[in-house]
């Protein structure tokens, strides 16, 4: 972590400070770090333009974007009530939507190219910077328990393969990251209601901590 300002958005404001806590932390120059904690949901397209709008004001247009809210409420197929799944579509995969639709024309609009260059693309425009979506393992392959999951991360993978073709050739990189197992207080949760089977199957997986993850 260098010294460019960091935002971080979340509707938990609890999970905000513990993350900002952490970050100064593992900050190499921390007396020189900015972390800008920002609490709303991005399921509300119209509140994240107004509020990115508002803070790009404040720390200049972002040179990385990681799209990474989602949650999962596993249970059998039967048993999960409609509202789960309409709730894990909004912010699983139209989080995602959502923040695109917020951050890229003001991304693409930046007046001086990215200083975020990974160089693997060949571009007739100046970069304009780099923006991750959060899919997962799940995203390619269907597991039992997931039946709502699934399907919003197979879309946040489609959504970013499809993102590339047309941004690329603007300057801006799209990405997608496919985790395994994060071990962080949501995935505890999800214990207390994902299926027997669900469970053997993660026996067998190595979970990712935030120490792994660094």
């Amino acid at each position: 972590m260098g010294v460019e300002p960091i935002s971080v958005i979340s509707h938990n404001i609890s999970h905000l400070e513990k993350t900002k806590e952490i970050a100064m932390k593992r900050a190499k120059l921390p007396h020189k770090q900015h972390i800008h904690p920002l609490a709303f949901d991005v399921t509300d397209l119209e509140v994240l333009k107004e509020r990115l709008t508002q803070q790009i004001k404040e720390t200049g247009i972002p040179d990385l974007v990681i799209c990474s809210a989602g949650a999962s409420l596993p249970g059998y197929f039967l048993e999960v009530s409609q509202e789960v799944f309409y709730k894990q579509m909004n912010l699983n995969y139209m989080g995602c939507v959502n923040t695109v639709k917020a951050i890229a024309p003001l991304m693409l609009d930046r007046p001086a190219p990215s200083l975020f260059h990974r160089g693997f693309l060949k571009r007739s425009h100046p970069h304009k910077g780099e923006i991750y979506l959060f899919s997962s393992a799940l995203g390619v392959m269907g597991s039992i328990g997931y039946s709502m999951l699934y399907p919003t991360k197979y879309a946040a993978r489609e959504l970013a393969e499809y993102l590339l073709q047309e941004f690329a050739l603007m300057g801006l990189n799209i990405s997608c990251f496919r985790s395994s197992n994060m071990k962080t207080e949501p995935f505890v949760v999800e214990m207390h209601t994902k299926p027997i089977e669900a469970r053997k199957i993660n026996e067998q997986a190595v979970s990712i901590t935030s120490e792994r993850g660094d």
